[in-house]
């Protein structure tokens, strides 16, 4: 399991950093500021895998099918990039179909089907793509009004309706309002659908 955690880690960090890191750092001149949004991505980075851990194991997978899973991981999310998974108007599905489709991902599909484990990994995937398109947004949003240090990347992404609160209501209200959207965000974040039960 600390295998399979690590791995799994390791995936998300690095894609992480290639799609909300690496494209912003010329925009990071301090060094503080920069070390500080990278802290905070992967943090994000490490919330996401945990989603993707808990189905890979739940799915009781050998240590050959997991390389399996992550390769192909790894090469599909390589053709994404903030443009494609920014946009709320597009929903996770279209884009594990439109990666599916690509010309340059069927060395992949081919691979995992020998392996059999295509529904293991479209599920893998939806997971993954799903959990950069809720983060997505917040982030070319944090992106154009310039990485202020105030912005805080977890609490937009868990929370997004918590500075929503009407004024008026008791502060044991809104507590409880917090609470239930943080229930059903990290719900939303940490089971995808597509899980049996």
């Amino acid at each position: 399991m600390a295998e399979i955690t690590d791995q799994v880690i390791e995936f998300y960090n690095e894609l992480f950093e290639r799609i909300f890191f690496k494209p912003f750092v010329e925009k990071l001149a301090e060094r503080r500021r920069r070390d500080a949004v990278r802290f905070q991505i992967l943090e994000a980075a490490g919330a996401a895998s945990q989603s993707l851990e808990r189905f890979i194991v739940s799915q009781r997978l050998t240590a050959s099918q997991v390389n399996c899973v992550l390769s192909g991981l790894q090469a599909m999310s390589s053709h994404l990039s903030i443009e494609h998974i920014a946009n709320p108007n597009v929903l996770p599905e279209e884009v594990v179909n439109d990666l599916l489709n690509l010309p340059a991902c069927s060395p992949v599909v081919i691979a995992v089907t020998t392996a059999q484990q295509q529904a293991v990994f479209r599920v893998a995937l939806h997971s993954v793509v799903q959990a950069l398109m809720q983060i997505g947004p917040v982030m070319a949003e944090w992106q154009n009004i310039g990485f202020p240090s105030t912005f805080e990347l977890s609490r937009r992404v868990v929370a997004p309706e918590r500075d929503q609160c009407p004024v008026g209501r008791t502060r044991q209200g809104r507590v409880r309002s917090r609470r239930r959207t943080l229930r059903a965000t990290v719900s939303r974040l940490l089971v995808p659908a597509l899980l049996p039960r």
